[in-house]
């Protein structure tokens, strides 16, 4: 479902509404559904300086270009577009830049590829805050192993399973009961 269907943009009435501009004035909200140019005209978080966009245009595609490109192109076509936006993934190429939530799952497959790219992964793992290390790698482990035990109900391995379903239970225990203080 496209959130702004095939409208043409409220300032030029050129191009299709790709996004929604709200303006708040005091008292006084007005809201606009407004192409992309418009948009970098108008609103400060769609601007941005040629000197921006290309700093960061030349950075990914550095990047992207020593990890090799070739595997990208066998999925994605450059003629997709954004199914919510309208968004062109060949203006995602140019830019690194996405036009909605939509974009992500649109272009998934090219995302993924150029995440795995830049960070080295597709998923953040972050900092774990200072002694909760072991409880949070412990979280891991039964989120792990319950999706084992998933796979081996459904390869129909029912001993696995119960085994797995045993220690799961064993961990979820350990993990309510509170650590003795000495």
């Amino acid at each position: 479902m496209a959130l702004h269907g095939h409208r043409l943009c409220d300032i030029c009435n050129k191009a299709r509404a790709t996004i929604k501009y709200t303006r708040i004035d005091g008292d006084q909200v007005r809201e606009m559904l407004i192409c992309q140019a418009c948009a970098s005209e108008h609103s400060p978080l769609h601007r941005h300086s040629e000197a921006e966009v290309g700093g960061l245009q030349k950075l990914f595609s550095t990047l992207l270009k020593e990890k090799g490109a070739s595997e990208l192109a066998a999925k994605v076509e450059p003629t997709e577009c954004c199914s919510v936006c309208g968004t062109p993934f060949e203006t995602y190429r140019k830019t690194f830049l996405l036009g909605c939530p939509g974009c992500y799952e649109s272009f998934a497959d090219a995302l993924t590829i150029d995440l795995r790219k830049i960070h080295g992964a597709i998923t953040h793992r972050g900092k774990v805050p200072e002694g909760q290390a072991e409880e949070i790698e412990q979280r891991e482990t039964i989120v792990g192993m319950k999706r084992q035990l998933a796979e081996a109900v459904e390869r129909e391995d029912f001993e696995a399973a119960a085994h797995l379903r045993d220690r799961i239970r064993d961990m979820e225990r350990e993990e309510e009961t509170p650590p003795e203080t000495p």
